[in-house]
């Protein structure tokens, strides 16, 4: 097959024993440069380098899903901060019509196990930055090589309805994605009821809507109550940030 060809010249080119390296590299590196922020330190920048760590709250609520259904629905949002969460199969099978074209991913598995021992505790801050830098610049450009080379594979493997190919260094799996639903078509025929018993929220899309300014934090607080709260560590170049936060509000106006 062309995808075992394909597989075995990324990885006689070094391809993906470099991108795990990289991977593996830019961990260590993250974890160095979390071990010597100040506990109460949540974001600081490196202009000069156009690099920002910070750690972003991942945030756990229970809902008043009925009210904030209501909410989401009179701001136009409910559709996109909605999904199926019910694993009753009666229901599932309900809904099943109104499942999306199923999606999938490759996943590459080597043989081949990449070590790295390094120590970066030697390099002052800006070292440390400007090392991180470099690397994920690399690490980005070996990433996009790989997911092109993945889209190739997976077009090939459901073409050929192959769900696992051997290669001389590992394995490729082509694995089914959660199945998503047409959440409008689900709450037009079935109604609130149906929607609110077998239908979540999206925390994330609800914390970015407000994070945008396109929901009142206020008024959404007062349909939930947080029950964990965890932190997670980043570190990406500023424009990288400005870019992600333009994104997401220019999708929501298209929406419109």
């Amino acid at each position: 097959m062309k995808s075992e060809l394909i597989a075995n010249q990324l990885f006689e080119q070094n391809i993906f024993q470099q991108h795990k390296y990289l991977e593996k590299k830019l961990d260590i590196i993250k974890d160095e440069i979390k071990r010597r922020l100040d506990e109460e330190t949540k974001r600081l920048e490196y202009k000069e380098l156009d690099v920002v760590v910070k750690f972003v709250a991942v945030k756990k609520y229970d809902f008043d899903i009925l009210n904030l259904q209501e909410l989401l629905y009179n701001h136009g949002l409910l559709i996109d901060c909605s999904q199926v969460i019910t694993k009753a199969q009666d229901v599932l099978s309900k809904i099943k019509e109104f499942e999306l074209e199923q999606t999938y991913h490759v996943r590459i598995n080597l043989k081949h196990k990449v070590e790295i021992n390094q120590d970066f505790s030697k390099l002052n801050d800006l070292e440390l930055i400007t090392l991180w830098k470099e690397d994920n610049s690399k690490y980005k450009e070996l990433d996009r090589k790989i997911k092109q080379t993945k889209d190739v594979i997976m077009k090939e493997l459901i073409s050929k309805n192959v769900t696992k190919v051997v290669f001389n260094y590992g394995t490729i799996n082509l694995c089914k994605n959660k199945t998503s639903y047409d959440m409008k078509s689900i709450l037009d025929n079935f109604g609130f009821e149906f929607f609110n018993n077998y239908c979540g929220i999206k925390n994330e899309k609800l914390d970015e809507y407000i994070s945008l300014g396109f929901l009142n934090k206020k008024e959404v607080e007062k349909f939930k109550k947080l029950s964990d709260i965890t932190l997670r560590f980043v570190v990406m170049k500023i424009s990288d940030e400005n870019n992600l936060h333009e994104f997401l509000k220019n999708k929501y106006v298209s929406s419109f």
